[in-house]
């Protein structure tokens, strides 16, 4: 059976972090294909849509180079949905109505583990996925309970893009913790440096 991992996010923008659980996720799933799902309209989190096609511009430069690009496909449903609030099993149905006969794993940072039975519609979600979480120091995962997840280890560094979009507007160097091409592609558009 074909096995498929399912990764959204903002991705504003894509960092050396996303990139990399992403890798060792796809490693650990020996997964056939990586679906990531760029939000649009989160429940706690809204994206432009200028921002959205700066976004899929900087996802397609991050894969480039990266050892799994050749099994990665970034998935516009989302962005179908402008109009309205994104949630994970709206999306996670559609998909799973897309490839019928494959197993879908959705890959959630450790912070989204913490609330995930608190999602809409959790309780059928979990019926259409299997849940991974790149093991991150300093979480108890003991502590979280009524999830069934797996957990995986990953080498990817801890970044948050609303730091490294803070640390644009400063003026501050991120290069190392972005693709080259995507830390480019920041500078000619100018992208984060008149955000408020």
């Amino acid at each position: 059976m074909e096995k498929i991992i399912l990764f959204g996010g903002s991705f504003n923008p894509v960092h050396d972090g996303h990139i990399q659980i992403a890798e060792d996720a796809f490693d650990f799933v020996e997964a056939d294909k990586l679906i990531l799902i760029p939000t649009l309209n989160h429940p706690t989190k809204t994206v432009t849509i200028t921002n959205y096609t700066h976004i899929l511009n900087m996802l397609k430069l991050a894969l480039a180079s990266s050892m799994i690009c050749d099994y990665v496909e970034i998935e516009s449903y989302e962005l179908e949905q402008f109009d309205k609030i994104s949630y994970t099993f709206d999306t996670v149905k559609y998909l799973k109505l897309k490839y019928p006969k494959s197993e879908l794993y959705l890959l959630i940072g450790s912070d989204n583990l913490k609330t995930i039975s608190t999602w809409n519609r959790y309780e059928e979600l979990k019926e259409l996925v299997t849940l991974i979480v790149g093991e991150r120091a300093g979480v108890d995962y003991e502590k979280i309970e009524n999830v069934e997840y797996r957990l995986f280890k990953t080498s990817a560094p801890e970044v948050c893009s609303s730091s490294l979009r803070e640390s644009i507007l400063h003026n501050e160097d991120v290069d190392d913790m972005l693709d080259s091409d995507v830390a480019l592609y920041i500078k000619d558009k100018k992208l984060y440096v008149n955000e408020a």
